[in-house]
This record gives structure tokens, C-alpha cells and sequence, in this order.
């Protein structure tokens, strides 16, 4: 699962626009939205060039992308965490 929560905050840090940053992907705009949204998933060759792109560490790397944990606010509600079943209103 793709922390999307880290991943917009660490883009928004970068200073980088999603354009630039989809280029460097070799992706459109708004194909790189549709995998922050997790409507698409992320490459591995697509993961590696982000974490260049951005300069994230291994550790950032694996928080962001292999954590099998992730809050379900941080998936904007399109998945249910292993923790809960229900959104919490």
C-alpha cells in the first residue's frame, strides 16, 4: 500500500511540480495522480525514480511504499486498514 499521505507531503516539501515530476517518470500528470490516488499502483521502476526525483532515503522508501499498514485516512477511504472495518466518522 502507497502511504499517500507521506508521499503528497514529501512532493509539497520537494518543491517539485507534478508535472516535472511525472516527466521524470516518464508518466503523464495525470497518470502520476492516479497512483498517488492509488487508482493505479506505482512501477518498481517507476518507485526508484521517484525516490531519486525527491531524494528519499530507503527508510523514507519503504514507509512510504511497502508499509503493509497504512491508515486508512492516508488512502483517502479507497482501501480499509488491517485495523479497522469500518471509516471512523
Amino acid at each position: 500500500m502507497t502511504n499517500t499521505t507521506m508521499l503528497r507531503q514529501r512532493i509539497m516539501d520537494s518543491g517539485l511540480k507534478y508535472k516535472h515530476i511525472a516527466s521524470q517518470l516518464g508518466i503523464t500528470s495525470y497518470g502520476l495522480q492516479l497512483k498517488i490516488d492509488y487508482t493505479n499502483e506505482f512501477k518498481a521502476s517507476e518507485i526508484l525514480k521517484l525516490c531519486g526525483v525527491l531524494s528519499l532515503s530507503n527508510a523514507e522508501k519503504d514507509e512510504i511504499f511497502f508499509t503493509p499498514k497504512v491508515d486508512y485516512n492516508s488512502t483517502n477511504g479507497l482501501i480499509q486498514s488491517h485495523t479497522t472495518t469500518e471509516p471512523q466518522t
